[in-house]
């Protein structure tokens, strides 16, 4: 997995859709994608056959990029559900295709990046994972392991120089 490409494909999500504060609103990125949003529940009353395949293939989101639809599923909790949707999104601006294990990791590392750059958790002033949970409107396990990531990435900062990307992120957000 490359977080050098992760967080380029980040920060220009911040740059194409003028980002500068969060919580983010994930719908709206998704349709500044050309993405059509639905719930679960909204298309159980629509297509119960795109239901009962998306909920197949995943109990918490699914995108189809050739019709360029993202389903959800909204009785999962808010926090979960932003996690998911910007999950879809990183197969999109990272131009995934297929399933494999690299991909998935990859989603991840998008959405927990997008809904929390390390950055944004350092200037928030954040001191555990529950006020990243509450600042940037995360489950507590992705916040948890958003915290654990700001502080690996607060040390290297420390020990080394801010990376491109760093510099990058403080541009578009502090500078």
């Amino acid at each position: 997995m490359d977080n050098n490409l992760i967080l380029k494909a980040t920060i220009q999500v911040f740059c194409e859709c003028k980002i500068q504060s969060f919580p983010i609103d994930c719908v709206k990125i998704l349709k500044h994608y050309g993405y059509r949003i639905f719930t679960y529940n909204e298309l159980k009353g629509k297509n119960t056959e795109l239901y009962e395949m998306c909920l197949a293939y995943s109990e918490d989101a699914f995108r189809e990029g050739a019709t360029m639809i993202v389903a959800y599923n909204d009785e999962k909790p808010t926090g979960r559900i932003r996690f998911s949707l910007m999950h879809e999104l990183g197969h999109h601006i990272l131009k995934h295709n297929g399933d494999s294990n690299n991909n998935e990791k990859e989603a991840n590392a998008f959405a927990s990046f997008i809904l929390a750059p390390r950055m944004a958790i350092h200037y928030a002033k954040c001191k555990n994972a529950n006020d990243v949970s509450h600042i940037f409107e995360m489950s507590h396990e992705a916040a948890k392991n958003a915290f654990d990531d700001y502080l690996r990435w607060h040390r290297r900062i420390v020990t080394y120089k801010m990376s491109q990307y760093d510099k990058a992120m403080y541009s578009h957000f502090y500078n």
